[in-house]
């Protein structure tokens, strides 16, 4: 099976709005944030789905282990448009 690719205009079409799935990119990784209700309606303590959020969330005191501890989907990997 071939894994799902993401530009960033591609994962700007997932920001949790209108029934879009919300999926934010870290890392090259991209993960679905729908089961976190903090995510809903679009952001999770200012980090916006949609995005790539490795810069703002390496200034976070969480580290990625967070993304394993909540389980979080991995959907895709994010690539260069």
């Amino acid at each position: 099976m071939t894994e799902k690719t993401f530009t960033l205009a591609q994962l700007a079409q997932y920001d949790g709005q209108d029934g879009h799935q919300p999926y934010f990119a870290y890392e090259g990784t991209v993960y679905d944030a729908s089961g976190i209700p903090n995510w809903r309606p679009n952001q999770n303590h200012g980090l916006l789905a949609g995005k790539d959020i490795t810069e703002e969330f390496n200034r976070s005191p969480h580290g990625a282990e967070m993304f394993e501890k909540m389980h979080l989907p991995v959907v895709g990997k994010l690539v260069e448009e």
